[in-house]
């Protein structure tokens, strides 16, 4: 049982990573490049759209038989939030699944090892989710990076 949970999700994941890559691509598609069957495809994209996902674009153009779906990733879906603490800075980027920066903001703050300053970091944090008006629930994490270093 834990194989085929584990075959389903691999499978799952390279749909999705495939969608990533393409921008859009219809089940036919999907079932050629994969090498899998267009039952475990329709399945995966049923699954991804549950999810919220990826969405159904419409139809590709007219082909002369049945027109094909096109199925795309939703770019929003889910965020990533970064903070870029240096020494006199806080860096905020929030970036969807695609990668691209939807919100930045650098500002002015020094940094100290202190309740009030960590206090800051989450202010920004909710700063930038109510900026770009998105629900908590889609937020993947919060990753930090710092270039500040206490010299000896």
């Amino acid at each position: 049982m834990l194989e085929r949970k584990s075959i389903k999700s691999i499978n799952r994941k390279r749909v999705y990573d495939l969608l990533r890559e393409s921008q859009s691509l219809s089940k036919q598609d999907i079932s050629y490049k994969l090498k899998l069957s267009l039952p475990t495809v329709t399945q995966n994209l049923n699954e991804l759209q549950e999810l919220k996902l990826i969405e159904d674009k419409g139809v590709f153009g007219y082909t002369g038989g049945r027109n094909a779906r096109a199925y795309s990733i939703i770019s929003d879906a889910r965020i990533a939030i970064g903070l870029d603490i240096t020494k006199n800075h806080i860096t905020t980027v929030a970036v969807n699944l695609n990668g691209e920066v939807m919100e930045s903001n650098r500002i002015r703050y020094v940094f100290s090892f202190s309740d009030d300053y960590f206090k800051k970091l989450g202010s920004l944090v909710n700063e930038i989710i109510n900026k770009i008006c998105i629900e908590e629930e889609k937020i993947m994490g919060v990753g930090t990076s710092s270039t500040y270093y206490r010299g000896s």
